[in-house]
């Protein structure tokens, strides 16, 4: 059963000073891995995220974490800031080929929002850094920050190397390694 807590103002105040105060601590008190500062050493902008992944997970990355997603993904990735005109071009093109395929929403990605995925997977695999890179790249490496990656959410049975290839698309990820399952809808645009 659930129950309704009502906050005057004052006290919606307080919390949210105490929950600022405890940031700036975090923030402060030189606790950040120092895998972190050596990995993200590019994009210290990333950090704040890591560490909040850290504390959601209750774990830690390691060199391991950092060494096979480099290994996996090619290294960290710029932001794009949206699918490019290109990809969505080849899409449109590999679509009067293959009629009815779509990709999802979530195609582009933020780094935050790759946290959120990121974040998704670990829950679905054991609540663990090493559970959440079997299914998701983490912030900053995911081929979804460069508006070339498109994950399909109709259709996928329907395409194979030689349609993708016609249109300038690959399949980046076709089997399982002991790293990260694969990825049979994720798709990605080599122009």
């Amino acid at each position: 059963m659930s129950r309704i807590v009502r906050l005057t103002e004052s006290k919606l105040v307080i919390i949210i000073k105490k929950i600022i105060s405890e940031e700036s601590i975090q923030l402060t008190n030189n606790s950040i891995n120092p895998i972190l500062n050596k990995y993200l050493k590019s994009k210290p902008e990333l950090i704040p995220l890591y560490q909040g992944i850290e504390r959601v997970l209750n774990d830690k990355f390691t060199e391991k974490h950092f060494t096979d997603e480099i290994k996996y993904s090619g290294g960290l990735k710029e932001l794009s800031g949206g699918i490019l005109s290109s990809t969505i071009k080849n899409f449109n093109n590999l679509k009067k080929e293959v009629p009815g395929i779509s990709y999802g929403k979530k195609s582009y990605r933020s780094y935050e929002v790759q946290k959120d995925v990121f974040l998704d997977s670990a829950n679905a695999h054991g609540n663990t850094i090493s559970g959440g890179l079997y299914q998701a790249a983490l912030p900053g490496f995911s081929q979804h920050h460069t508006g070339k990656a498109l994950d399909m959410s109709s259709g996928v049975s329907r395409l194979n190397s030689n349609i993708l290839q016609k249109h300038n698309f690959i399949l980046p990820y076709p089997t399982e390694t002991s790293f990260r399952m694969a990825e049979p809808w994720h798709i990605y645009s080599k122009s």
